[in-house]
């Protein structure tokens, strides 16, 4: 799910979290309000500037949290909140950022701090709407959907005129096929911030499953004209729900082949592409199951072709989990791939790690194979399976290895 940006107590636009006491002027107030307008390079700037005078300035310290947060790098975001956290323990705004940090270094499987963050400030602050929504997020990230619909059902409790809260909620319920109770919460999110782009996308996904195609397009067309910068990617997919919804299957492949086209992919690969992003849409959850399923088939049928059938094999589940890694990465390392390649300590540490894995698997293999042998020819150990296992601990091993690996700025 996308991350819901909130600012100030309110939940509206007025800045990051715990910041409206601090607009009078100065380089606080230039900072919040370049975050506020997506200039998060630019509030960086200022605030690690303010922070060479004053390093003990806490609210310039959680804007500075807030722009690393919004430049996607969320690790050196849960830097920045654990050092106000030392000097001031009990900041509910610096646990709540922690939380939302923590969960975005790992989307697929966030660590347990990130709750145990949010439920402490949820302790130290349980009348305050943003305690229960944030502690609402990490459910959702944990896919506890259940629970974070309840955390947020309080925080509209608390604080009616949340939008944010509303949203939650209604993404919540999505998940739980509660389908009117969540175009419902959609529209109350609308209500309270009609600039909300996400409440549309929202909308538009109850509404899909409610079979309301027409109102779902133009649900998504108002988010996309409320906030241009959402992923093409993501809008795409939507409508492509919503064809598939009405079981237009084909107008749905076509669709979604246009616009894979249109971003440049390779023709060949562009109609493999549409269809298991057609997969997806149509199994929603169980479609990365389905895919594999019919990859699996593919492959083993693949294999039974005499003499290169194994070596073809090799090569497509190389290929395969090479470009899933590819577009891991960032959730798997927390940085962006394209990033790390472009840094040579980096690349350097993650293809030496991919090299020694290759290097070790080939020589396990030579050891258990010539067992009892006095000679071992280079068809033992080099063959389709032990290339396979190789190459693929390799993948693994180079993101290990830029796992690990410091980077400056973006």
């Amino acid at each position: 799910m996308n991350r819901i940006y909130r600012g100030g107590p309110q939940g509206g636009r007025g800045g990051p979290p715990g910041m409206q006491g601090r607009l009078s002027g100065g380089p606080l107030q230039r900072a919040q309000l370049a975050l506020m307008n997506g200039q998060s390079v630019t509030a960086e700037e200022i605030c690690r500037r303010e922070l060479e005078k004053k390093p003990d300035d806490v609210m310039m310290r959680l804007v500075l949290a807030q722009a690393l947060v919004q430049q996607q790098r969320a690790k050196e975001g849960v830097v920045e909140a654990r050092r106000i956290l030392e000097f001031q323990p009990k900041n509910v705004d610096a646990l709540i950022l922690l939380s939302s940090s923590l969960v975005r270094t790992n989307q697929i499987n966030p660590p347990k701090e990130a709750l145990e963050v949010a439920e402490r400030a949820v302790q130290l602050q349980p009348k305050m709407a943003r305690t229960h929504l944030q502690l609402a997020e990490v459910f959702m990230a944990r896919r506890e959907f259940d629970r974070a619909r309840d955390e947020a059902e309080t925080a509209t409790q608390l604080e009616p005129r949340q939008a944010a809260a509303h949203l939650l909620k209604g993404l919540a319920l999505v998940e739980l096929k509660d389908y009117e109770g969540a175009l419902q919460s959609t529209q109350n999110a609308i209500r309270f911030d009609r600039n909300l782009a996400e409440a549309h996308l929202g909308k538009a996904r109850a509404l899909t499953e409610l079979h309301r195609a027409d109102e779902a397009m133009a649900a998504i067309d108002e988010a996309e004209h409320m906030n241009p910068l959402l992923q093409p990617a993501q809008l795409t997919q939507l409508r492509a729900q919503v064809f598939t919804s009405q079981r237009k299957y084909l107008a749905a492949y076509r669709f979604l082949l246009r616009f894979i086209q249109r971003g440049g992919a390779n023709r060949a690969l562009a109609p493999v592409l549409a269809f298991t992003q057609l997969i997806t849409a149509v199994f929603g959850q169980w479609g990365v199951a389905v895919i594999l399923f019919l990859v699996i088939m593919i492959l083993f049928g693949i294999s039974r072709i005499p003499l290169v059938g194994g070596w073809i094999v090799t090569a497509l589940l190389l290929g395969i989990v090479g470009y899933g890694a590819w577009n891991a990465m960032p959730i798997i390392t927390g940085k962006p791939a394209k990033q790390l390649l472009g840094k040579p300590p980096s690349a350097a540490v993650g293809l030496g790690a991919g090299v020694v894995v290759l290097a070790l698997v080939f020589t396990i293999t030579t050891l258990i194979v010539g067992r009892g042998h006095h000679h071992v020819t280079f068809g033992d150990w080099f063959n389709p399976l032990s290339a396979s296992i190789a190459g693929l601990l390799a993948i693994f091993g180079v993101i290990a290895g830029w796992r690990f690996v410091p980077i400056g700025k973006s």
